[in-house]
């Protein structure tokens, strides 16, 4: 009888305990469902606010753009070379500041698995000329040489939009960049 009634005792204390443990996770799935509803609702306000901080950049970017290709088409009055040369890097600014808020709307497509890539055929040297060219004045301010040696079948699959890497150079050093072929 003794032994009966241990067993029983057993029996009720491991119910009692797997009740509580039954509570105590019933309560901690509760918290989790919250944390993550409120994360879900951050994220959310997130990307709205990407959203609505990108609009706000590209909007002035659209005219910057525009009132420079207006200009460099010489069609409020005639442009010097220098003067040409100098809107053509506005207007390749604006598409570059474009192209990072475009990188930031990426991003968080990304992250949230809607993305999209565009491959294509890009010339190497192409995109490296630009990128001297947008350059050129902060690179020769600084006296910074820039060297570059591409062979001339240079073309590689990818999406242009995200290609392109900037990397900074401290006054009066060098930049070389090298494409060796596989």
């Amino acid at each position: 009888d003794l032994d009966l009634l241990f067993s029983i005792g057993n029996v009720i204390g491991i119910a009692v305990e797997n009740a509580r443990l039954y509570k105590e996770s019933k309560e901690n799935l509760q918290k989790l469902q919250k944390a993550y509803e409120e994360l879900q609702a951050l994220d959310k306000m997130k990307d709205e606010f990407i959203s609505n901080v990108s609009h706000e950049l590209k909007t002035p970017l659209i005219s910057i753009k525009g009132y420079g290709e207006l200009l460099y088409d010489e069609k409020l009055d005639g442009l010097s070379d220098n003067q040409k040369k100098s809107l053509e890097v506005i207007i390749r600014n604006a598409d570059r500041l474009t192209r990072l808020i475009d990188s930031i709307l990426f991003i968080s497509k990304l992250h949230a698995g809607k993305i999209e890539f565009h491959f294509e055929s890009l010339n190497l040297d192409e995109i490296v000329q630009v990128s001297i060219e947008d350059f050129k004045r902060m690179m020769d301010k600084k006296q910074i040489v820039f060297e570059k040696d591409i062979p001339e079948i240079s073309k590689v699959k990818g999406d242009k939009d995200r290609f392109i890497v900037m990397k900074h150079t401290p006054c009066y050093g060098s930049r070389d960049l090298r494409y060796l072929m596989p």
